[in-house]
């Protein structure tokens, strides 16, 4: 099987690029967790040669995504760290300043604005969620799988955010096995998902730009997460399907 991807090492942090763009139109997916990728091949990138066309997708590793992928700092809920770190900033202006800019220039590209749209699963859907907050003049949409809206403070974070969706692009899941048994942090994910959808419906967003999808069958699991980030690029690529 071809290599329908590239690994780049861009400092001291990998990217996966699978790239086909065609023209100034193309759209850019900037995805976090770029080590999920590592354990399915080409899978998702097959699909992608086979129904898209004119797109760019870029998976990013993650240094420590209880550092990068979080917003503020806040107590942990993982045994082995006491306090997420809350570096998302940093992150987020990396992947979005330099980061960009060096794809760009490698590939002889210049996108849009309203082209580039910022994706995750989990924390990293969390941190997507709040780059595109923080830097919605730059980016056309987002993807938010199974993300952690439970993180403390978030929604309220969102609902405080003086900001409009208007001509923003937004696929977000959560699955309907999330959690079971639960008591702490995370329990009411599925609430708290179906309450950020309805923030970004206060946030000027056009209906039929937002997708929300209760999975049937899916618990919080990576091996869910990558073909729902599949599904999601489909959907909002949906007028460059060959």
């Amino acid at each position: 099987m071809k290599n329908l991807y590239e690994t780049r090492l861009f400092e001291d942090r990998k990217i996966y690029i699978y790239n086909d763009i065609k023209d100034s139109q193309g759209l850019l997916f900037i995805i976090n967790d770029g080590a999920m990728i590592k354990n399915i091949e080409n899978n998702i990138f097959q699909k992608l040669e086979e129904n898209l066309e004119n797109i760019m997708v870029v998976f990013v590793d993650s240094h420590d995504r209880f550092a990068e992928y979080t917003p503020w700092e806040h107590k942990s809920t993982v045994n082995n760290v006491d306090y997420y770190k809350g570096q998302g900033d940093e992150y987020l202006s990396f992947i979005l300043g330099p980061m960009l800019e060096e794809i760009e220039k490698v590939y002889g590209l210049s996108f849009s604005k309203k082209n580039i749209f910022l994706g995750g699963s989990s924390l990293g859907g969390l941190i997507a969620s709040y780059g595109l907050f923080e830097y919605a003049d730059q980016l056309g949409g987002g993807i938010f799988v199974s993300s952690s809206y439970w993180y403390g403070g978030f929604i309220d974070y969102l609902e405080a955010k003086d900001i409009s969706l208007e001509g923003k692009i937004i696929y977000m899941d959560v699955g309907d096995l999330e959690r079971p048994g639960r008591t702490t942090m995370g329990k009411d994910i599925i609430k708290e998902t179906q309450k950020v959808f309805d923030v970004f419906l206060n946030k000027q967003i056009d209906p039929e730009n937002i997708r929300f999808i209760l999975q049937e069958k899916m618990g919080h699991n990576q091996s869910f997460f990558i073909d729902r980030i599949y599904d999601a690029i489909i959907w909002i690529s949906r007028d460059r399907r060959i």
